[in-house]
């Protein structure tokens, strides 16, 4: 017994001072990176990802990257370009001249200070990532912003997906477009695809679908390709997704290139094919799951969650990479709801010894009723340091500083009652209450908003009213 306790301790001293070497090896990284870029003088709105970085978003737009928040396209041609036509097009040449002069760029809002969703951006992210390509970068760029360089990194996308979360938006999800088209109240947040004609939009979807496809083939075998990220909708669903990485498998050139996912975890094979034992030729591979509760919470935010089935996939997950150089982390979404149901996904990540990061959720017109930024600015704070105070508790370990850092983020932002003139503040709250009648009406449960949150939280909200009656019979689920 007494030995079996020495082992145990010694065990724990190690991963301790295994812990420790790693922070200290993460902060000198990080230091010397930061360093490395001011001495280059670049200027405040430069970003590599115009010179290195190719990305499709779910409705097949070509974009600078994921958050880029340019004008949504309206027809089959902004939907049907290639790579080739677009990697030099004006667009592109005009955002690198301008990054290269200074220039603010409005797409690029998501990643100032004060909008950035996570603590460190999308552009802080590539500028440490792609240091080291930054003289390259300045050296292959024309006056005129067309470069020679071609794209090492790609984020192509599809909308396929059997989840309806309440933080995602129709665009993300082929379940929740279904949804939104069928329900008026809230079928706004379509945006300006849904005025595409069904025919026009599978024919757009089609041909990306083929690009995509070759897009990312043809970077093999011109051996540009160095990372490839994975995400959605649910990329397990996703046709280009199965035939791309099983061709990539077989490929000798698979051990040059790093994978990352983002998804759902509600699957792990596709027909007889065993993604994760694909995974091993590969040379880096960080699989982010994407969860934003445990239990009813997480069933009440992700239609088509289930607890059971998580549980199962994150058990085979965890196996697969025992003893391998994986990285698994959780990807939480901060939301109304969840800020006050933490501490169980904390202890989750502890035990499972995974990361559990986060990210503040970005508006949209589909899910305003579950922005924390509804809550006063006194009730949101103090929830917020409830769940720090709950992180100091364990220990402030490793496993939960990503999550640590998103909350001491939305620390820093302002209500809406307090950011906002009283008009728009009016105007959110009654797109949320709209929002919240609808997906109520919806999506019955025994669990519900009122019935999860605190009292004190309920009340302060401005759809806090007694429990709405609904009329009549709902509407039959759109298929998943």
């Amino acid at each position: 017994m007494l030995n079996r306790l020495f082992d145990n301790l010694r065990t724990a001293a190690a991963q301790g001072i295994r812990r420790i070497i790693r922070r200290l090896i993460q902060w000198r990284q990080n230091q010397w990176s930061e360093r490395h870029l001011r001495r280059l003088r670049l200027t405040p709105s430069f970003c590599p990802k115009p010179w290195l970085h190719a990305h499709v978003d779910a409705q097949g737009a070509r974009r600078l990257c994921c958050i880029d928040i340019a004008r949504l396209p309206t027809s089959f041609a902004e939907c049907s370009k290639p790579l080739d036509e677009y990697w030099n097009s004006e667009e592109m040449r005009d955002v690198r001249r301008r990054m290269l002069r200074g220039e603010d760029l409005a797409r690029c809002r998501n990643c100032r200070s004060d909008e950035k969703n996570r603590q460190r951006s999308e552009r802080d992210l590539a500028l440490l990532e792609f240091r080291d390509w930054v003289p390259q970068i300045v050296a292959q760029t024309e006056e005129n912003g067309s470069t020679t360089l071609r794209p090492i990194d790609f984020d192509y996308r599809s909308a396929v997906c059997n989840f309806r979360c309440r933080i995602c938006t129709p665009r993300s999800s082929s379940a929740l477009q279904a949804e939104h088209a069928a329900q008026p109240e809230i079928a706004e947040a379509l945006g300006p695809w849904a005025g595409l004609g069904n025919h026009e939009r599978q024919q757009a979807e089609s041909l990306m679908d083929q690009y995509r496809e070759h897009e990312l083939l043809r970077a093999v075998e011109l051996g540009d390709l160095r990372k490839i990220y994975w995400a959605g909708g649910e990329p397990l669903l996703d046709p280009v997704h199965t035939k791309v990485m099983r061709n990539l498998a077989h490929s000798p050139k698979a051990s040059a290139i790093s994978l990352t996912y983002n998804t759902n975890l509600s699957r792990l094979r596709v027909g007889g094919w065993n993604w994760l034992e694909s995974l091993m030729a590969f040379r880096r591979v960080h699989i982010f799951v994407s969860v934003d509760g445990l239990g009813e919470i997480g069933e009440y935010l992700r239609t088509g969650f289930r607890q059971e089935v998580f549980d199962e996939n994150f058990r085979e997950l965890q196996a697969w990479r025992q003893g391998r150089s994986r990285q698994v982390t959780l990807d939480l979404t901060l939301n109304l709801l969840n800020l006050y149901h933490l501490e169980p996904m904390m202890d989750f990540a502890i035990r499972e010894r995974v990361e559990l990061d986060a990210k503040l959720m970005i508006e949209s017109l589909a899910n305003s009723y579950l922005m924390i930024e509804l809550l006063p600015r006194a009730l949101k704070d103090r929830a917020l340091e409830t769940a720090l105070c709950a992180i100091d508790k364990r220990g402030r370990p490793e496993e939960l500083l990503g999550l640590r850092r998103t909350l001491q983020l939305a620390l820093s932002r302002p209500s809406w009652e307090e950011s906002l003139s009283p008009s728009e503040y009016q105007a959110k709250c009654a797109r949320a209450l709209r929002q919240w009648r609808a997906f109520e009406k919806l999506r019955p449960s025994p669990t519900t908003l009122q019935s999860s949150l605190p009292e004190t939280a309920w009340g302060a909200l401005p759809f806090s009213q007694p429990s709405l009656e609904f009329t009549g019979t709902h509407p039959d689920q759109p298929p998943v």
